[in-house]
C-alpha cells in the first residue's frame, strides 16, 4: 500500500484571492487542478456566510479591482498610510508641538512618502493640515 499524500490546508486568503480572480499565476499553478475545479464549481449559495457576502458584494468587487490594478494598490496603500499618520499625529500631538525632532522627522518622512503617490496638496488636505 502506498503512503497517502497529506491533504493540503490552504490559507483562507488564498481561497478569497482565487474567487476574486487575483491569485498570482505561480500559486495558481501549484494548486492541483482538482482543487481549483472544486473551488470553482462548488455550490456556495447554501454555505454559511453567503448572505453576508451578498450584502457586501460591492466591497469584494472593489477589492478585486484594486488588487488587479497596481496604481490603485499604490493609492490604496498611500491612503492607509494617511490614516496611520493621522493616528500618529493625534497620539503624539504633545511631542510634535514641543518640537521633538525625532517625531517631526517620522511624520515628515511619512508625509513625503504619501505625497509621492497622491501629491503633497492632497496628502495635507487628507491630514487636515493647512497648506496655504
Amino acid at each position: 500500500m502506498q503512503p497517502r499524500h497529506p491533504k493540503t490546508c490552504y490559507h483562507p486568503y488564498v481561497l478569497v484571492a482565487f474567487h476574486l480572480n487575483c491569485l498570482p499565476d505561480n500559486l495558481l499553478l501549484i494548486i492541483p487542478r482538482s482543487t481549483r475545479f472544486d473551488w470553482h464549481y462548488r455550490d456556495i449559495e447554501n454555505s454559511f456566510g453567503h448572505a453576508w457576502y451578498q450584502e457586501n458584494k460591492n466591497l469584494f468587487n472593489t477589492l478585486q479591482l484594486v488588487a488587479q490594478n497596481k496604481k490603485l494598490l499604490r493609492i490604496n496603500s498611500a491612503l492607509l498610510r494617511v490614516i496611520a499618520i493621522k493616528a500618529f499625529i493625534k497620539k503624539n500631538v504633545g511631542g510634535l508641538n514641543a518640537g521633538l525632532a525625532s517625531l517631526k522627522m517620522v511624520a515628515t518622512s511619512n508625509i513625503q512618502k504619501v505625497s509621492r503617490v497622491i501629491g503633497l496638496g492632497k496628502a495635507l488636505k487628507y491630514l487636515d493640515i493647512d497648506f496655504k
